[in-house]
């Protein structure tokens, strides 16, 4: 019997990383970092692992899938769990899934599960950034034509939409229309009915 083929899987167990981060790597992503890049191209290389680019394009070719993703900084602020039910509502009525994820501050695991829901080929993204978010964090998402809203913080120099608290008026609005919303169930259908992911 021939030697089994290498898979992502393989190099990540053997990296000690993700399966996201190897994807990263493979794709040459600038968030990555020199350690960790340098780490698993290390990995590739003992294992003998060859890119399949033909089937990666194959892959996506066919990636527009019914999800949105869904990436919060912090589920356990009864916001975010309000907000996630609110679109969970919408997004179901529309024919979508919601792909939904918790970085709990963290930059690294939010390039991580970003990644993963890139992989899983995400129709949209509505983003809770965390703390230290930079606007090249947004640029494969904007670049690959993602639809991609902020809320509740904004990502300085990153070309997205944003929502975000207006303190003074106590409401929050959709930039593409200005209009109010008053509370999270609100908030999604807002989204799409005033074309924030348009």
């Amino acid at each position: 019997m021939g030697k089994e083929r290498v898979t992502v899987i393989d190099i990540a167990h053997a990296a000690g990383v993700s399966k996201s981060t190897v994807s990263l790597v493979l794709q040459a992503s600038p968030l990555v970092n020199e350690v960790t890049r340098a780490k698993v191209n290390a990995v590739i290389r003992d294992l003998g692992y060859v890119y399949n680019r033909g089937a990666a394009n194959l892959r996506q070719s066919n990636s527009k899938s019914k999800i949105i993703g869904i990436v919060v900084n912090d589920l356990t602020n009864s916001f975010f769990a309000e907000l996630a039910v609110g679109v969970d509502i919408v997004v179901q009525s529309a024919g979508y899934v919601q792909f939904l994820a918790n970085t709990a501050e963290s930059v690294d695991r939010q390039r991580e599960v970003i990644a993963s829901m890139r992989e899983h080929g995400i129709s949209g993204l509505i983003l809770s950034p965390a703390r230290g978010t930079d606007a090249a964090d947004l640029k494969p998402l904007v670049a690959s034509g993602i639809p991609v809203v902020n809320v509740v913080r904004q990502v300085a120099g990153a070309k997205v939409s944003s929502l975000v608290s207006d303190n003074h008026a106590g409401m929050r609005r959709c930039p593409s229309s200005g209009r109010p919303w008053s509370s999270p169930h609100r908030f999604p259908r807002r989204l799409s009915r005033y074309g924030c992911f348009q």
